[in-house]
C-alpha cells in the first residue's frame, strides 16, 4: 500500500512538473509570435543600422515651401559623401563634412559655395538625420499606413518641435519663434526597409514647409 501511495505521489509531482514546463513554454512563445510587428522605436533603430551597414544608395530630396521648390537628385557614398545635381538650378553639388562645392552642369570648375548657407542643412544624409535623433527614438509613435510608389508602407513619427537647435541646423533660414510644430516621419515597406524620411514644418501663421528624403 505504501508503495502505491509513493508511486501516486511521484506521478502527481511528474504531472505538475510537466504542466509547469508547458506553462513556461507557452509564456515564452507568446513573446516570440511569428509576424509580430516591431515597435516604432525598433523600426527606427533597424533603419539606422541598415543605413550604416549599406552606406551607398541613390537619394532624391524634395523640398516645397511657399513660392519655391528645391530638388536634389544623386547618391550617398560611404554614408557621408553626397553628390548629385540640383536640376532646378542647373547645378552639380559635392558635399562632405563642412565642405560644399558646386559647379554649373557640364563645367570642370568646382567652387566653394559660401553664399549657399542653407544648402548643408538640406543636403543631410538620412543616416546623419536619424543618428542625431537616436536618443529620441523611444518617443516615436506609430502612424497610419500610406501608399508610396504602389507599395503600402508603415509609418512612424517623431515630434521635433522642442529640438530647436537641430531644426535650426536643418533649416538655418527659418526663425524658430515662428514655428508651431516640426515632425519627422519615416515610411517602411513590407520588408521593414526604410523608403522615405519626411520633415514637416508648420508655422504659427498657418504656412507649412515639407522636405522628403526618398531612398532608392
Amino acid at each position: 500500500m505504501a508503495k502505491k501511495v509513493a508511486r501516486s505521489k511521484g506521478q502527481v509531482h511528474a504531472v505538475v512538473a510537466v504542466a509547469a514546463i508547458l506553462g513556461l513554454l507557452l509564456i515564452a512563445l507568446s513573446f516570440l509570435r511569428p509576424g509580430a510587428a516591431p515597435e516604432p522605436e525598433e523600426l527606427l533603430r533597424q533603419a539606422l543600422l541598415q543605413l550604416e551597414q549599406a552606406p551607398d544608395y541613390r537619394l532624391v530630396i524634395e523640398e516645397k515651401g511657399t513660392g519655391y521648390t528645391l530638388t536634389f537628385e544623386g547618391q550617398v557614398e560611404s554614408g557621408a559623401i553626397i553628390n548629385g545635381t540640383l536640376p532646378d538650378y542647373d547645378l552639380e553639388v559635392f558635399h562632405v563634412g563642412d565642405d560644399l562645392h558646386v559647379r554649373r552642369t557640364g563645367s570642370d570648375q568646382w567652387e566653394e559655395a559660401h553664399e549657399l548657407k542653407s544648402l548643408p542643412g538640406f543636403l543631410i544624409s538620412p543616416a546623419k538625420l536619424l543618428r542625431a535623433q537616436k536618443l529620441n527614438f523611444k518617443h516615436a509613435a506609430a502612424g497610419q499606413n500610406v501608399e508610396l510608389n504602389g507599395r503600402s508602407c508603415r509609418t512612424v513619427y517623431l515630434d521635433l518641435t522642442k529640438e530647436q537647435q537641430f531644426v535650426k541646423m536643418l533649416f538655418p533660414q527659418l526663425e524658430t519663434d515662428a514655428l508651431e510644430k516640426v515632425s519627422l516621419g519615416a515610411a517602411f515597406d513590407e520588408e521593414q526597409g526604410l523608403v522615405q524620411l519626411r520633415l514637416l514644418v508648420e508655422f504659427a501663421d498657418g504656412g507649412r514647409l515639407e522636405r522628403a528624403y526618398h531612398l532608392q
